[in-house]
């Protein structure tokens, strides 16, 4: 069985092969000093190429893996997610980063707990 590496089309246009190592040096970076096993970081990391492989033609645009990345860190880890939203939406000003932490707050407490009502 022949395992073929994806390629991934950037906001430049240009293509470049799926990097495993890549993504969770981003990810590691992210997360450090955080709650989040290595373990959870590769598996994620795997899966990810997996859905990438199994695409059509096997390419991707790197919108696509980063907006996969920015749910899977949401979930586990939100402070890591502000982290890499901040490098991956390039953001240029507070404004935009107060933006993100409300939007991040507002889906937090709708996946809250139950609070009476």
């Amino acid at each position: 069985v022949e395992q073929v590496t994806p390629n991934v089309v950037k906001a430049n246009s240009s293509v470049e092969a799926f990097s495993k190592e890549k993504v969770l040096r981003s990810l590691r970076l992210a997360c450090q000093k955080r709650p989040v096993a290595l373990d959870t970081l590769t598996d994620f990391v795997s899966q990810l190429e997996t859905r990438v492989a199994q695409g059509p033609g096997r390419i991707v645009e790197s919108a696509l893996i980063g907006d996969m990345i920015l749910a899977f860190l949401r979930e586990k880890a939100p402070v890591a997610y502000v982290r890499y939203a901040s490098v991956y939406r390039s953001f240029e000003n507070v404004e935009q980063f107060m933006t993100e932490l409300l939007l991040l707050q507002d889906g937090a407490f709708s996946h809250g707990t139950d609070d009476g009502e």
